[in-house]
């Protein structure tokens, strides 16, 4: 079983990637064109953000004793241990209230990230000489904002949460 300080580190290595990902694509001669470049960057960007987010449900695990098995651990199985120890953890609360707000950056991320990962690609809008943005999968509505500052500002937020919630060493 992993230390709660391995965890806290794979949750700031997720983030760090998501990071690279965008510090990578956005200098990118070919970064509005919506090539396969761009593309698969986008999709990795969401793919470590959210895993970031799944990082954190495995240290909310360990600090509060749940005993799961790493491999087990998801939102249901450890809002069941927790209801079962009786145990109210503030993070997971927090976490999940934030997600499940329909227009939040976690929310909205986490759609980004179950479509490109089952369904299709990221819907993109591109403007000739101007930006690309980001096209919500589901309802088809563009974020009038440039995606990397988008992005940029969303993985801001999730790293913010983190540090502020953490409790624990």
């Amino acid at each position: 079983m992993p230390t709660l300080a391995d965890l806290i580190a794979r949750t700031e290595q997720k983030i760090s990637y998501a990071r690279l990902i965008l510090d990578e694509l956005e200098p990118h001669p070919s970064r509005h064109s919506g090539d396969s470049f761009e593309r698969s960057h986008l999709e990795a960007f969401f793919f470590h953000f959210y895993g970031a987010v799944d990082a954190f449900l495995q240290e909310i695990n360990v600090q509060y004793a749940c005993g799961l098995d790493i491999a087990i651990v998801s939102r249901r199985t450890l809002k069941a241990k927790l209801a079962s120890l009786r145990i109210r953890s503030k993070e997971f609360d927090e976490v999940n209230t934030i997600e499940g707000t329909a227009d939040s950056y976690l929310a909205l991320a986490k759609e980004m990230r179950h479509f490109v990962t089952h369904r299709g690609g990221l819907p993109m809008a591109h403007y000739f000489n101007g930006p690309t943005n980001l096209v919500h999968p589901v309802t088809r509505n563009e974020f009038a904002v440039d995606t990397i500052g988008l992005l940029r500002s969303w993985l801001h937020q999730l790293e913010t949460l983190f540090h502020g919630l953490r409790s624990w060493p």
